[in-house]
């Protein structure tokens, strides 16, 4: 069972041309791989930071850096924290992973990344003037006593376990600044079935909102973003 509220991306869409904000959207196209985001999900992401003005933002999964790369590109916050495990160093063959178990998913998509990412989210930051930090680190020993209310915007996209999610989601909780957002990926999603799981249990005890055609699902104190949105 579940308390999360449904909404239409057409729902968010609505506040947000109701509201005095910059529309222009830069991104790259999506790879439609696994492990990315879709072109609406990118749009909601920054039709989120947007709508609660976010002035720093910090991401759970580097990945790829498409995320990180939106955000800064979109002016999404002056300052952008994006934490992920140190490069895997090898060969890797996609064909020696099970990709429809949620565990070995997880395993290849911490080998696939390259080091010219960190390169590239380096050099779009500084052509558009932003702070970037590239952490290195994994999300369970990760200290954030430095960083409490501090973010405006989380975006939770790393681990996909329970033990994992539960786990970022505190921190997040913790380093959220008032009227901020935290966003996950992945809700909804055939493989990493335990992100759906934590997030429903989770549901009971904080205001949750799912964004219809997309695995994303957020929560916010801002009155901004939640007042007027439909809930169960």
């Amino acid at each position: 069972m579940s308390k999360i509220n449904v909404i239409r991306p057409s729902h968010l869409l609505t506040l947000f041309n109701n509201c005095d904000l910059q529309r222009a959207f830069v991104s790259e196209i999506p790879d439609g791989d696994i492990g990315s985001t879709s072109m609406l999900e990118k749009v909601c992401l920054v039709v989120l930071g947007r709508l609660v003005e976010a002035k720093s933002v910090f991401e759970f999964g580097t990945f790829k850096g498409e995320t990180t790369k939106l955000f800064i590109s979109n002016k999404i916050g002056e300052s952008v924290a994006t934490l992920d495990l140190e490069y895997f160093e090898g060969e890797i063959s996609r064909e020696n992973f099970d990709l429809s178990n949620d565990v070995e998913n997880d395993r290849f998509l911490t080998r696939i990344r390259k080091a010219s990412v960190d390169l590239e989210i380096k050099e779009v930051a500084r052509s558009l003037g932003v702070s970037v930090e590239l952490l290195k680190n994994n999300s369970m020993s990760l200290d954030v006593s430095h960083r409490k209310g501090r973010y405006d915007l989380i975006f939770i996209d790393g681990g996909h376990t329970s033990e994992i999610i539960e786990n970022d989601t505190k921190l997040a909780l913790a380093m959220l600044a008032k009227g901020g957002c935290i966003v996950w990926h992945d809700y909804g999603s055939k493989v990493h079935t335990e992100v759906t799981k934590y997030l429903d249990k989770l549901s009971y005890d904080r205001c949750l909102f799912s964004i219809g055609s997309t695995s994303i699902v957020f929560h916010s104190d801002n009155e901004k973003l939640t007042r007027g949105l439909p809930r169960r």
